[in-house]
């Protein structure tokens, strides 16, 4: 359709959160185009990410601030895809034959979307079309946008590939909206032509949790924290639609405490239901076992966990799934997977299956997953009550796990102990080791979520630890102190040093968040000669020792205490500490290059670690260090922090 610019409209807002750089781009492509270039823009990403919003900015900024820009337009649909000149119809905002009198000596069509078109009625339309917009950009540029292009008709795109081969030094601008999973299934002609080096593509770059604060605040007035922003950029993997529907669809008290996962979203509850309405029992078996699963999962796993007969069963289901839009079968060079589509498919399918069916493909899935904290997990899902035998495993599963410094299966497997014991102080001291796992691994709002019943729990010098250890990573530095003095008198370094250990490793913590040279080194010494070389305690000490000497002005004493770490450091979680310690202190001595070696060095490359960088005991301190002006100048130098930004894009944010 078209709409010419009234001289006194103004131009309305276009602030889209994380959209400002491919705005610009088109803003740049129809200067070109006003500057006579005809020019193609395709703005591609999938379900979700916001194409038809940024179409709609931009459109809406061409036709109010942007003088004499004519904008044609038309969405194409799946449905009217089968309707020759849908889309035409919709640019040329008419009935589709405008001036085709006599053009094949044949009747006049109807003045509605016709099943056929002949070639002879094409070239005309075309011609047609042609002259439309040579005739338009005599007096200003001109934008044809089509959203969904690949539900455009045939027709509709044949023309308009016909035009746009065929227009030289017009001041007109192409542009399409494309979902690429789709790609496949564009007329080859349009394919080609928008395949071109001069075509220009903008992908929607997925919202990372920053531009998910800013959304929250600006649309819904919410103030997220990093926490509940990344679990959101989790579980929508990045895309706006559905970060808008659960920010308006959930309470706003939701946001402001941990959650341990999201619910689907109303629009995808009901796209499910209907799906699984119409589905086979196969398809509904497949669907079940991978919402169970997690979404990927292999199809030996998925045939074991649904008890389909065979591999053909599957596969009979996964075309069923394709076809809908519902499951997509990636294969590469190592491995074939079955994922869910569109984010949120596997939440609303696992609510909507029964009670009895869910703890079933529990069991089942607990038999044939690989890895023992999966198989764990699922036989934790499965238990309808407490069980001391499984409490049991779990614990011994922690504490291999706390000797890798994976803390974040640490605190899984020990929350899922504590629910499953009835014995009052065992659950106590369970939950409590949950608790300071959580904020090992860097979960500190869920760690939080516990400080009301670890504060009602009896006095000891566990409980007194994790109080402090929480105040610490908090930033109440009183606190902190007042609870680790209390951890440290009520301990008994003769009859459990690891114990004893562990609070001093926890004065250390809290020597590093007031930048205290002197706590951090006296309390590391303390806590390194009551454990192993390698023991947790131990080279979580040793990976803020150094920054202890450093702060005490004894430099080359720190660099050689990395030095030793590094050389008894295990291949795991710890080593990545104290990597992470020696680049800290790289930096702060302006050695730029080998503080990105160490930060690259210290950040996991695969599953296995239990935990980011950022969820190590050395990065639970951020908050405290940047909450103190003073203490940021010391750690972070101006200098050494803006070369390390311009080499990597950001500065890394580790304490």
């Amino acid at each position: 359709m078209q709409r010419a610019v009234p001289d006194d409209e103004t131009a309305p807002d276009r602030s889209l959160v994380g959209r400002a750089g491919v705005l610009a781009e088109l803003d740049e492509a129809l200067r070109r185009a006003r500057r006579g270039t005809v020019g193609t823009v395709v703005l591609s990403g999938p379900s979700g990410a916001g194409r038809t919003a940024v179409l709609e900015s931009f459109l809406e900024h061409c036709r109010g601030a942007g003088r004499g820009v004519r904008v044609l337009s038309a969405v194409g649909d799946a449905w009217e895809s089968q309707l020759a000149l849908a889309g035409y119809s919709q640019l040329m905002d008419t009935a589709p034959l405008r001036s085709a009198k006599g053009y094949d000596a044949a009747p006049m069509p109807s003045a509605m979307p016709v099943p056929e078109l002949s070639v002879p009625q094409a070239a005309n339309y075309a011609a047609t079309l042609t002259t439309h917009l040579e005739t338009l950009q005599l007096r200003g540029p001109v934008v044809v946008a089509v959203d969904d292009v690949h539900h455009l008709d045939e027709a509709s795109v044949r023309i308009l590939v016909f035009v746009m081969r065929r227009l030289k030094s017009s001041k007109v601008l192409f542009l399409f909206t494309l979902d690429p999973s789709y790609s496949h299934a564009l007329p080859p002609g349009l394919r080609d032509l928008l395949g071109q080096y001069r075509v220009r593509q903008l992908r929607l770059d997925p919202l990372d949790a920053e531009d998910v604060r800013r959304l929250a605040r600006s649309r819904f007035g919410l103030d997220l924290g990093d926490t509940a922003a990344q679990g959101l950029v989790r579980h929508t993997r990045g895309l706006p639609r559905p970060i808008l529907e659960l920010l308006q669809e959930m309470p706003p008290e939701t946001w402001q405490s941990w959650f341990p996962s999201l619910p689907a979203s109303a629009r995808m509850q009901s796209r499910v239901r209907g799906l699984m309405a119409d589905a086979t029992p196969g398809l509904v078996e497949v669907a079940e076992a991978l919402a169970v699963l997690g979404s990927p999962a292999g199809l030996a796993e998925i045939q074991q966990v649904s008890g389909l007969s065979g591999p053909e069963a599957v596969i009979e289901a996964l075309d069923e799934g394709h076809r809908a839009g519902l499951l997509r079968w990636t294969v590469d060079h190592d491995c074939s997977t079955v994922s869910f589509v569109e984010p949120g498919a596997a939440e609303a399918i696992y609510e909507q299956a029964l009670p009895s069916r869910r703890l079933a493909l529990h069991r089942r899935a607990a038999a044939v997953v690989p890895l023992e904290a999966d198989r764990l997990a699922h036989r934790v899902a499965a238990a309808a009550g407490p069980d001391a035998d499984l409490a049991a495993e779990l614990e011994d599963f922690a504490a291999r796990q706390g000797e890798r410094g994976a803390w974040q299966d640490v605190s899984s497997a020990l929350f899922s102990a504590a629910r499953l014991t009835t014995d009052p102080q065992r659950h106590d001291h369970r939950l409590l080791r949950a608790v300071d796992a959580s904020v090992g691994a860097g979960d500190i709002a869920r760690a939080q979520t516990w400080t009301s019943a670890v504060e009602a729990m009896p006095s000891s010098s566990l409980r007194s630890s994790v109080l402090g250890y929480l105040s610490t990573v908090s930033g109440q530095s009183r606190s902190a102190r007042h609870h680790l003095e209390e951890a440290w008198r009520s301990s008994d370094a003769d009859r459990d040093p690891a114990a004893a250990a562990q609070v001093a490793q926890r004065f250390v913590l809290h020597g590093l968040a007031s930048w205290d040279g002197p706590l951090m080194t006296e309390w590391g010494e303390t806590a390194m000669s009551l454990t192993e070389a390698g023991s947790p305690a131990h080279i979580e000490s040793e990976a803020i020792y150094g920054l202890g000497l450093y702060a005490r002005g004894r430099l080359q004493d720190a660099e050689a205490a990395y030095e030793r770490a590094t050389g008894h450091a295990g291949e795991n979680a710890q080593k990545q500490r104290i990597q992470m310690g020696a680049a800290w202190l790289a930096l702060r001595a302006d050695q730029v290059e080998s503080a990105l070696v160490g930060f690259e060095a210290a950040t996991p490359s695969g599953p296995s670690s239990g935990h980011s960088c950022r969820q190590s005991r050395l990065c639970d301190t951020k908050a405290s260090l940047n909450s103190t002006a003073s203490t940021s100048a010391q750690v972070f130098p101006a200098r050494a922090s803006a070369r390390l930004a311009a080499s990597t894009g950001a500065i890394p944010k580790v304490f």
